[in-house]
């Protein structure tokens, strides 16, 4: 791994990193973590190419930033989020959503003559469809930084700084506004139409 540097007399000069001495995001860690001298996962040897982006440590060996640990944006509004964030799996959610709503619906408003046993169904099938729908809102939310991380052009970057990892940050966070706001207005559309 190479980095140019310009000095004041405009010369270029070429620093050379060994794989040691930078860090990554593992996919399977979920979170930035140290390479070691195979460029592969210093925390549990997962293989280099599940570790992208080039971070330069600090002058202790640290990694000199690190991503929070649940992306809000891409909990509360996956269908938005998602594809948007190159992760179309996302948009499946939003039929998921009014399936969910519909059951609870379902299952409120049926007649005073169906059997009890019937209504059990019915509840423990739209309770569950909640609770999948909550289950997959979740792992976006906790998976949802690493997602962003490798479809941002740090991945492709020569080096990172954590400077650079900051302003990713502070972008991303960005998103939590309109994400909420979607969910709002899906949310009052639901309520209104129900």
């Amino acid at each position: 791994m190479r980095r140019a540097l310009k000095s004041r007399k405009s010369t270029v000069v070429e620093i050379s990193y060994r794989p040691e001495q930078t860090a990554g995001y593992c996919v399977r860690c979920n979170r930035f973590v140290a390479r070691d001298e195979q460029a592969k996962c210093s925390q549990a040897g997962h293989d280099e190419q599940e570790v992208s982006g080039v971070i330069e440590l600090d002058a202790e060996g640290a990694i000199p930033a690190e991503l929070p640990r649940f992306n809000w944006a891409a909990a509360l509004m996956p269908p938005v989020w998602g594809p948007l964030h190159g992760a179309v799996s996302g948009i499946i959610l939003l039929p998921v959503m009014i399936f969910a709503l519909n059951a609870v619906q379902a299952a409120m408003s049926l007649p005073e003559e169906v059997t009890l046993p019937f209504r059990i169904i019915v509840w423990v099938v739209a309770v569950a469809i909640i609770i999948a729908t909550l289950a997959f809102m979740y792992h976006y939310g906790t998976r949802g930084w690493g997602i962003a991380w490798n479809k941002s052009k740090l991945v492709r970057q020569e080096v990172v700084t954590s400077e650079m990892i900051s302003a990713f940050v502070r972008r991303e966070l960005l998103w939590t506004v309109p994400s909420v706001l979607s969910l709002a207005g899906f949310l009052y559309l639901v309520i209104s139409f129900w």
